[in-house]
C-alpha cells in the first residue's frame, strides 16, 4: 500500500474513532442522567410509602 493512502486511511480511521468516542461519551451521560431520575422517583415513591403509614 502506497505510503500516502496509508496515511490518509490512518487519518480518516483516527477521525471516525474520535467521532464514535464523542457519542459514547454523550449516551453515557444520557444514561447516567436517566438512572439518576429513576433512583429519584424510587425514593420519591419509598418517602411517599413511608409517609403513608403515618397518616
Amino acid at each position: 500500500m502506497p505510503a500516502r493512502l496509508r496515511a490518509v486511511l490512518e487519518a480518516s480511521l483516527g477521525q471516525v474513532n474520535k467521532a464514535c468516542n464523542k457519542l459514547a461519551d454523550s449516551q453515557a451521560k444520557v444514561d447516567a442522567k436517566q438512572q439518576k431520575q429513576q433512583a429519584k422517583a424510587e425514593n420519591n415513591d419509598a418517602l411517599k410509602a413511608w409517609g403513608g403509614l403515618f397518616k
